[in-house]
């Protein structure tokens, strides 16, 4: 199900192991990700994130992050780990 949220993220910017987007299918959300300690932190605007879920908008985040790494320089082995726990 996320998968289909990943070509819905824009506006990428990525300083070190952090980054932030909007995910816009339906409605956009800013969305984060944090990769820079052990466990993978993430904020997202929307409804589900705010009841306290990883939502999907952070997994397809995630996701585009991945696909979009490489040739970009930027270092995504904890991200890559720490996404396939939530997908798997």
């Amino acid at each position: 199900m996320c998968r289909k949220y990943v070509d819905h993220v824009r506006s990428v910017t990525v300083r070190g192991r952090r980054a932030t987007a909007i995910v816009a299918r339906t409605e956009p959300y800013e969305v984060a990700l944090d990769w820079s300690s052990p466990i993978l932190d993430g904020t997202c605007t929307c409804p589900d994130f705010t009841e306290g879920e990883f939502c999907k908008h952070l997994v397809a985040f995630g996701l585009a992050l991945l696909d979009r790494a490489h040739g970009v320089g930027y270092s995504t082995g904890a991200l890559r780990q720490s996404i396939s726990t939530l997908t798997s």
